[in-house]
């Protein structure tokens, strides 16, 4: 796992794409946009950044290779019901039958950038002060990168 810097006081987005050259782009833009990121390739890589890191928001990919994005998402509700999911896809398919009711956006690539950080700021927001309220200064982890 490699460190994208000191997030312990920034909103945490967990970002899930296979797409290496996205990941990275989306990563870069992120950290200018004050959020930290954590970074998987894969539903396994997103599931262990989700059970090891406070994450404020989920930025899922529909397609991610072998995988579905929508069965993350099941897996990551299970996990942490609550937690605000942003879906990106590069098709205008809607995923399984009342999956899109489990998501709070779905946005179509190539991505808006400036209103995906409208809407992750407003996600994220909620869910950042309910995280930091929770946990002690002290106490607070430091998110990595799972790239």
């Amino acid at each position: 796992m490699a460190r994208t810097g000191d997030m312990i006081d920034l909103p945490v987005v967990l970002l899930v794409d296979d797409n290496a050259s996205v990941r990275q782009s989306l990563i870069r833009a992120l950290s200018f946009e004050n959020f930290g990121v954590v970074a998987a390739a894969n539903g396994g890589e997103a599931l262990r950044g989700l059970g090891g890191n406070a994450i404020d928001v989920v930025l899922l990919d529909q397609d991610l290779g072998r995988e579905s994005g929508w069965d993350t998402l099941a897996q990551l509700r299970q996990m942490q019901p609550g937690l605000p999911v942003i879906i990106m896809s590069a098709r205008p398919e809607r995923g399984p039958e009342h999956a899109i009711e489990r998501v709070d956006a779905l946005m179509e690539k190539p991505l808006d950038l400036p209103l995906l950080f409208q809407i992750l700021g407003a996600l994220a927001a909620q869910s950042h002060a309910k995280r930091l309220a929770a946990v002690p200064r002290s106490q607070r982890p430091n998110p990595v990168a799972v790239v």
